[in-house]
């Protein structure tokens, strides 16, 4: 980047190796072309480190849990999630602490009957987004025994990110 200065420098310092001396504008030199060399080489890792956690963020929008039907503990959740980032995600599973379990599941279409299928894993596509929703992908939300006040869900992904949502109650 400087080869006349990096040269003359260099210069310098062999000189002054040699001779034993070591002028003090010699050894300012040496030192801030060190310096400067330093924080060139910090600054380019910085960018880089910045440039990949710099990832667009996923998100959660409309995240809902259907009311309990009286006597059941068992409920449905929707919601949808966005993926902004250049790869595809894998929904590989989901829990909460006020659940015994979750599952993924899809509704089918065969012969005219509609039916549920447990999913082991969702991709969203990148730049792309997934909607669960009734008709569609789903999550069902085993052991409840209320679903008053606020009722995180964690998602979990098969790259081991993870992200958390409320999910607000939903009227039957």
């Amino acid at each position: 980047m400087f080869p006349d200065c990096t040269r003359l420098n260099v210069r310098a310092a062999t000189a002054a190796r040699f001779t034993g001396s070591f002028s003090a504008k010699a050894f300012l030199t040496v030192l801030s072309l060190t310096v400067l060399s330093l924080t060139v080489l910090s600054l380019t890792v910085l960018c880089f480190a910045a440039s990949a956690c710099s990832q667009p963020a996923l998100s959660i929008s409309d995240p809902q849990i259907r009311e309990l039907i009286p006597g059941r503990t068992m409920t449905v959740a929707y919601f949808v999630l966005a993926n902004p980032s250049a790869e595809a995600l894998t929904i590989s599973g989901a829990e909460s602490t006020r659940a015994d379990a979750i599952e993924m599941h899809t509704t089918i279409l065969t012969d005219g009957n509609t039916a549920m299928r447990r999913l082991t894993e969702v991709e969203v596509p990148a730049g792309e987004r997934v909607v669960f929703a009734p008709g569609g992908h789903h999550l069902m939300v085993f052991g409840v025994t209320d679903i008053d006040g606020p009722f995180p869900i964690t998602l979990s992904f098969t790259n081991g990110k993870r992200i958390t949502a409320v999910f607000s109650k939903l009227a039957l």
